[in-house]
C-alpha cells in the first residue's frame, strides 16, 4: 500500500512495495518474482537469468544471449558469432563437432 492524497491505495499485483500504482513502481517484489528495472516478472528478459537468492533479474555472462546462471558455461544461447556447444560459448565448435546455422555445434 502507498499513501497518495492522504489516501492508501494498492502497489500493483507484482508489487510488495512500490512508489506508484502503476507496474514500473516497485521497489520490492512478491515471492516468485523477479525484480528488474522497476519491474517484478515471472521470467526475466532476454540477456539475465532469475537469482533466486535475491529475488532479482542478473546479468548473463557477456558471450550468452540467454542462460540460467552467470558463468559463461550457463549459456541457453549465444551472442551473434557464437556458437554453442555443452553450454558454452565460442567462436568455433570444438574438435569432432559442426556448426549449424541456429548458433549450436
Amino acid at each position: 500500500m502507498l499513501a497518495k492524497g492522504g489516501r492508501c491505495q494498492s502497489c500493483h499485483s507484482n508489487c510488495q512495495t512500490c512508489t506508484d500504482t502503476s507496474y514500473n513502481t516497485c521497489i520490492t517484489c512478491k515471492e516468485h518474482l523477479f525484480f528488474h528495472q522497476h519491474t517484478c516478472l515471472q521470467t526475466c528478459p532476454d540477456g539475465y537469468y532469475g537469482n533466486e537468492k535475491t529475488g532479482t533479474c542478473m546479468t548473463c555472462h557477456s558471450e550468452c544471449g540467454n542462460c540460467t546462471g552467470p558463468e559463461n558455461s550457463d549459456c541457453i544461447s549465444c551472442e551473434r558469432g557464437l556458437y554453442l556447444a555443452e553450454g558454452k560459448c565460442s567462436s568455433s565448435c570444438p574438435e569432432s563437432w559442426f556448426a549449424e546455422d541456429s548458433g549450436t555445434c
